[in-house]
């Protein structure tokens, strides 16, 4: 997406993060999700701070196809593979020998997850897992988890399981030298499903465009904005931070449903109509960038605090995968929802999981 449309929706300018010149100098770096629309940005980026090597690993072969017949072979490897695969993740690892995990790999869309829950917690939670607790086994120097606002407070399986991700990493940081990393951000403006290519498209078909809601509002930024934060994460974070993007006011799902519609040289409502559709299952109205714990404002845009601890992690994995293993969607979900009723009411300390689970 060109970056004066960018702007021109955001209602902003682009937040301008610089990098330390030298943070990933003569560096191999390894970026899992390397074909999405973050991780091909990362890359991307990357390539311009000098590293040594970076390895861009997906399973989505014709997508990490075009991707890498576009980058210079001399400093990017692309490596087809699933890191919810351990003897894959553990040869990568053990072969290459990265110093930097960038972990963008994941189940995002919210409608799609509440459908299959079992599968978004196999990716996001025991995919997250393995690669990070593996990153600590290798000595891996630095390990950043690319999260979403929609873990604070969760209200969706995308949601929960991304929380579960990032107290999963708080959990590994006590067991190695690893420095692990979360950074969160809202809705990347212009990625693939998301809302802007499908206004776009509805459009292009003579509407009407869908917003759910009269008042559904998102916070919006680019993803150029969303891969350098998670590299200045990586670049001067310490261990269990959390660092969020503060992009300012949220905006209106509606507003920019009509400036997209004015954008295009059609009026709302006339030429192009809207309909409201209803808010679909697992979504809020208001979506937060922070939880209860206190976050330090550390330039204009960047706040940074220290991640939660939950001391149920380890009783609450082995819960999930046998659940997740005899596919008992039921107890997937009401695992889900323990976890996300702890984020609201026991200020995620400690929670007995395993009287929790429902039998299939």
């Amino acid at each position: 997406m060109e970056k004066n449309l960018e702007e021109a929706l955001l209602g902003r300018k682009q937040i301008d993060i610089e990098l330390p010149a030298a943070a990933f100098n003569d560096k191999v770096v390894l970026v899992t999700g390397a074909a999405g629309y973050i991780g091909n940005e990362l890359v991307r980026q990357l390539l311009k701070l000098s590293p040594r090597l970076v390895l861009l690993v997906d399973r989505a072969e014709g997508s990490l196809f075009e991707i890498d017949r576009k980058l210079p072979r001399q400093h990017s490897l692309p490596l087809i593979g699933d890191v919810t695969d351990g003897e894959f993740t553990e040869y990568i690892l053990s072969k290459y020998k990265p110093s930097v995990v960038l972990h963008a790999a994941a189940y995002k869309h919210v409608p799609l997850l509440e459908a299959n829950p079992v599968e978004a917690v196999k990716n996001n939670v025991f995919g997250t897992y393995r690669v990070a607790n593996l990153s600590g086994n290798h000595d891996v120097e630095t390990f950043v988890l690319i999260s979403t606002d929609k873990a604070v407070r969760p209200q969706s399986v995308l949601g929960a399981t991304k929380k579960l991700a990032e107290l999963v990493l708080t959990h590994l940081q006590n067991l190695y030298n690893t420095t692990y990393l979360v950074v969160r951000f809202g809705n990347v403006i212009g990625s693939p499903g998301s809302v802007v290519p499908i206004f776009q498209e509805q459009i292009r078909s003579g509407g009407p465009l869908t917003v759910t809601h009269r008042d559904m509002v998102r916070y919006l930024i680019t993803v150029s904005e969303a891969a350098r934060l998670t590299l200045k994460a990586a670049s001067i974070g310490k261990k269990g931070e959390v660092f969020v993007l503060d992009p300012g006011v949220p905006t209106r799902i509606l507003d920019l449903a009509i400036k997209l519609i004015c954008l295009a040289g059609l009026k709302p409502f006339k030429d192009i109509d809207i309909a409201f559709t209803g808010i679909r299952p697992g979504e809020k109205l208001v979506e937060e960038l922070t939880d209860t714990n206190e976050f330090i404002r550390i330039d204009q845009s960047i706040l940074v605090s220290t991640g939660e601890h939950f001391d149920a992690i380890p009783e609450l994995l082995t819960e999930l995968r046998k659940q997740t293993s005899s596919y008992n969607v039921t107890a997937v979900r009401h695992l889900l929802e323990t976890i996300t009723s702890c984020c609201y009411i026991n200020g995620l300390r400690s929670y007995s999981v395993t009287s929790s689970a429902t039998s299939s």
